[in-house]
């Protein structure tokens, strides 16, 4: 077993490595080939680590409560393929033990007066709203070098990835004790990825992930799931819907003040200020509105700026527009596929105008 292992994971990294020869010599700069040198040994390492679910659970020795998440993860992905059509493959069919708390940071940036993310374009990927690291100090020296160009800057530690079909995904100890309604929910938005991408659309790649993760959590809970807290879960949904809510006004907020001609810097950055400081207790009064606890709290109890909005952001830009397709196709998903596929053929533009109309459409 742990030869098939291993050719596995030296077959994966012989077809990889032209790819990787190309991208790291493509680069101009030290600072470029230095990011692409880590991303690339921690993606390796990655692959290099797993260890089959299957086997693991052939262990006498397997912890009991790792061992319900990996059956749990089982039932998922076989559920992925059957009631969702999303393509799994092999992915998450393996699992990793990290021995740090996430598997990347990812760094994000905005202009002190501006909704708009920095962008990083990469082979592949496109143009996106966040850059890797697998080691923490990498990301905070990044950070910090932009910060001192003065842009606003968040770093944020996560959980899952996904490698968009090039790589044969591996569970993480990163999010495998995740709550079983959160682990569920997590693999449908990582493997949605790998059915449908736009490089360069991070709001519309995260957005949809993120409408694709709702529907098969629904339809998880509604066919009978093994065994999650359906009522928590479903709770869950809504209370992301709310927070989405709240930073999509308070974005929309700080964009109003941000286009006054009649404002200089100084008195943008006072009235940028006010609009942050008001936020954390709109969230707790939300949250004491809802009735339970919304999961967000260390999120709005930090230091509040455009990048770290704008990292809620991305996720759910879209997906009021986007359910509102699913539903008026009739809750058929494959026309729900089909219909998001044509988008993929148009410019941004063009993509954004249609989204926009149903997101309207949503909100009246």
């Amino acid at each position: 077993m742990y030869l098939n292992q291993c050719r596995r994971a030296l077959q994966t990294i012989c077809l990889r490595l032209s790819l990787i020869a190309v991208v790291i010599f493509q680069l101009s700069s030290c600072q470029q080939f230095g990011y692409y040198i880590q991303a690339t040994e921690g993606q390796l390492a990655l692959l290099w680590e797993r260890e089959s679910i299957e086997s693991m659970l052939e262990r006498p020795d397997l912890e009991p409560a790792l061992a319900d998440k990996l059956r749990l993860v089982k039932a998922a992905r076989r559920f992925a393929v059957e009631a969702l059509d999303l393509p799994v493959d092999e992915a998450y069919g393996s699992y990793v033990a990290l021995p740090r708390r996430h598997v990347v940071w990812n760094v994000q940036a905005a202009g002190e007066f501006s909704i708009r993310s920095h962008e990083w374009c990469f082979p592949v990927a496109g143009c996106v709203a966040y850059k890797g690291y697998f080691e923490e100090s990498m990301a905070r020296r990044s950070a910090e070098e932009l910060a001192a160009a003065g842009l606003d800057v968040y770093v944020r530690g996560v959980d899952a990835y996904s490698t968009l079909g090039w790589f044969d995904d591996p569970v993480l100890s990163s999010f495998i004790h995740y709550a079983d309604h959160s682990l569920v929910a997590l693999l449908f938005h990582e493997l949605a990825h790998r059915k449908l991408y736009v490089s360069g659309d991070t709001s519309f790649n995260e957005s949809w992930a993120t409408a694709v993760q709702i529907v098969a959590t629904e339809r998880w809970a509604e066919q009978g799931g093994a065994a999650i807290d359906t009522e928590r879960a479903m709770r869950q949904l809504q209370a992301t819907a709310r927070v989405s809510e709240l930073v999509k006004d308070t974005l929309e907020a700080l964009d109003a003040v941000y286009r006054l001609e009649t404002l200089d810097e100084r008195q943008k950055r006072t009235r940028k200020q006010q609009i942050l400081d008001g936020l954390p207790p709109q969230y707790l009064a939300l949250e004491a509105d809802f009735g339970h606890p919304m999961g967000y709290r260390n999120f709005f109890s930090q230091p509040l700026n455009n990048a770290a909005l704008l990292s809620v952001g991305h996720y759910t830009a879209w997906v009021p527009a986007l359910l509102l397709k699913y539903r008026q196709l009739d809750s058929d998903l494959q026309q729900f596929y089909s219909w998001s596929e044509s988008l993929t053929k148009l410019n941004k533009r063009e993509r954004d105008s249609i989204l926009a109309s149903l997101q309207q459409a949503a909100s009246a």
